[in-house]
């Protein structure tokens, strides 16, 4: 026989052995209506059933006695049947038999209450038979099988005595093993109490899990609602953004309709973008350069300085030795009238008298060509590279002073390079601005080069502005 725990048991309405925490063994069958376990007459049960056995394992629920002890009764069964079926052959004992063996359905269950009973019973009936055996002495007559008979009754009383004082220790023994199934069974409804409790505690976890379940799941719907509700706008939103995108698509159409070459229009902003883009890269790298050349041109204008101050007293120098010179020219003017004052008085005299004159006049000559290749020579050196470094500097006007002083001096290099600067076509290729050009001024100045046997001259002079 098999215990299992109550969780366990079928809940089809047939009956089944249950056993409760005081090991009583009763007879329900679970009941849909009442949701719970019921007795035989339907009415709910009044214990807390621990384990239970199938009906087939204990016997019919319909017959079976409530109260016993299940274990010493399958055990004691057998025997004592068979000891009240020994000691039924006697009269004193057939009555009690009978009244203690209960039938049902095959099976006998003898009390053992009446264990000591039976004993006492039988050693009496026994005495009594071996006195009446040994007092009565057999009439004639009297039948030798009847008498076999009475003795083996006697012999078989006698082996139903032994087997009863075997079978007695048995049922104790029986009985010993039932009081240790009951307090397995106790300690089995303990730890069932212990999980009753521990099943108890986790029913409250779980109801209050379902509390919070339920809180969260109010939560989660008020949020669902909220949501909704946000959803609910956004779509609305999402519908007007949609229409004024539509709008403006429509707007699109008609300017792409209106101007075809957008896209082109487009890439052009944008290589105007990029252009700008890197024009800016430049405007920023020519602002770096031009800072950088601006330091460099503050030295230059430095250096610049203090070459015009050097200039402007070397031009003083060169206007007073014009001066000078010009003075000594008006000297020597002086001299060539009255040399050919005189020329005129010796080509008036006679021959003898004029062969003098030529020599004197040849010597005068040789006076008067003498200074004018000096001074060529002068300016040629020392005026001319001063102005071709005065132009390389930009400085057109200290240049043209210095190439004045030279052209004076009728040297025909000076009058080109001053005619140049004059020349508008020259000017503009050296880049200076502001400084004003004399197209008549530099036609005269290439004409006397051109005079003076300069190469270019002619070229420069036709090239002009007419």
């Amino acid at each position: 026989m098999t215990m299992r725990p109550i969780d366990t048991a079928p809940r089809d309405g047939e009956f089944i052995w249950v056993e409760g925490a005081a090991g009583a063994v009763e007879a329900v069958r679970w009941s849909s209506d009442m949701d719970g376990w019921v007795w035989k007459d339907g009415t709910p049960i009044d214990i807390a059933p621990t384990h239970w056995y199938p009906a087939a394992e204990y016997g019919d629920p319909d017959d079976e006695p409530s109260g016993s002890s299940a274990a010493a009764a399958l055990i004691l069964i057998p025997a004592i049947f068979l000891g009240a079926v020994l000691l039924a052959a006697f009269d004193p004992f057939s009555s009690g038999a009978g009244q203690d063996a209960v039938w049902s359905d095959g099976r006998t269950i003898f009390g053992l209450h009446r264990q000591a009973e039976i004993e006492t019973g039988s050693q009496a009936a026994l005495q009594q038979e071996t006195t009446a055996a040994s007092m009565l002495a057999v009439p004639p007559g009297f039948g030798r099988q009847q008498f076999d008979e009475e003795q083996a009754l006697a012999s078989g009383l006698a082996g139903a005595r032994n087997e009863f004082d075997i079978t007695v220790p048995r049922a104790q023994a029986a009985e010993a093993a039932a009081e240790r199934l009951r307090q397995s069974l106790r300690q089995e409804q303990a730890g069932k109490d212990a999980l009753t409790v521990e099943l108890a505690r986790s029913r409250r976890e779980l109801e209050t899990r379902d509390e919070d379940s339920r809180n969260a799941a109010d939560v989660a719907e008020q949020q669902r609602k909220a949501m909704a509700h946000e959803i609910a706008e956004l779509q609305q939103s999402l519908q007007e953004e949609r229409d004024k995108n539509a709008e403006l698509v429509a707007e699109a159409k008609a300017a792409r309709a209106e101007t075809a070459n957008a896209e082109q229009q487009s890439r052009a902003v944008q290589d105007t973008r990029a252009h700008a883009a890197a024009l800016a890269s430049e405007l920023a790298e020519a602002r770096r350069e031009i800072e950088a050349r601006n330091i460099q041109l503050r030295d230059a204008n430095d250096a610049i300085a203090q070459q015009k101050q050097a200039a402007s007293r070397e031009i003083a120098e060169l206007r007073q030795a014009l001066r000078q010179q010009r003075s000594g020219t008006e000297a020597q003017a002086g001299d060539r009238k009255a040399s050919s004052s005189l020329t005129e008085d010796v080509s008036t005299a006679p021959a003898t008298e004029r062969l003098v004159p030529p020599t004197t006049q040849n010597g005068g000559t040789m006076v008067a060509e003498g200074p004018v290749a000096a001074r060529q020579s002068e300016a040629e050196t020392r005026l001319i590279p001063r102005a071709r470094a005065l132009l390389d500097q930009g400085d057109i006007g200290a240049a043209r002073i210095v190439l004045e002083l030279a052209a004076e001096k009728d040297v025909p290099q000076a009058s080109f390079m001053l005619a140049e600067t004059y020349d508008p076509a020259v000017l503009s290729a050296l880049g200076t601005y502001g400084t004003r050009s004399e197209v008549a001024r530099a036609r005269e100045l290439y004409a006397k080069a051109q005079k003076g046997g300069i190469r270019g001259a002619q070229e420069r002079l036709d090239a002009l502005p007419r």
